[in-house]
């Protein structure tokens, strides 16, 4: 009821009229991109993007004629190849392990040469020598280590022996599809061992590795 002496008005009534209502802003439809805060997730733009094509020297050769292909003359050209190139970095990583180990062998010997004379008494080597052995082996170590370190063997020589590897097992899968051909088989997807022959090499074995 109202009070004497009062009238009814509408601003005074605690229900709140439609136009005063409130407004909310409209709830966000998350998607897989977007994480629980709803901005989109890092890395999203990211995986649309196209990858690069890759350089031509790596890239798959097409072939227009596969049908025109005398199989068993491009296998026998490969496995000759594949053998050819395994022999040669197989040649290499002996002469970079031998190189290598003998400079280690050289740094323990000057090692083992100085502890040794040091062991001697002063009647057999005197002080002097013995001063002058302390300065100047340190030094030899130092440089022959020095030298190991820039030239690298041991690396170059891993280099070489995964270029070996990779040449045994095209040397090795070219030999059985040679032997299928003799027994009679038919395919015709040499081509394709040709292409990875093609791209490995140009990927993954080394242009030229020298000594120094």
């Amino acid at each position: 009821m109202l009070a004497p002496g009062r009238t009814y008005s509408p601003a005074s009534s605690v229900v709140a009229s439609p136009s005063r209502r409130p407004s909310y802003a409209p709830p966000t439809i998350l998607t897989p991109h977007h994480s629980i805060a709803g901005s989109v997730m890092p890395g999203t733009e990211e995986k649309k993007k196209k990858k690069p094509p890759p350089p031509f020297l790596q890239k798959e050769v097409k072939i227009k004629n596969p049908k025109e292909i005398n199989h068993s003359m491009l296998l026998q050209i490969l496995h000759k190849k594949f053998l050819s190139d395994y022999e040669k970095w197989q040649k290499k990583t002996r002469t970079f392990k031998m190189a290598n180990l003998i400079v280690t062998i050289i740094i323990i010997s000057v090692q083992v040469t100085q502890v040794v004379l040091f062991q001697l008494n002063d009647k057999t080597l005197s002080s002097a020598t013995k001063k002058a052995v302390a300065t100047i082996l340190p030094s030899i170590t130092s440089a022959i280590l020095a030298l190991q370190l820039k030239l690298g063997w041991s690396e170059k020589g891993t280099r070489c022996k995964k270029a070996a590897a990779l040449f045994k097992k095209l040397a090795i899968h070219s030999k059985y599809r040679m032997e299928m051909l003799e027994a009679g088989g038919v395919f015709s997807d040499t081509s394709k061992i040709w292409n990875l022959a093609l791209i490995s090499e140009s990927s993954e074995i080394p242009a030229f590795v020298s000594a120094y």
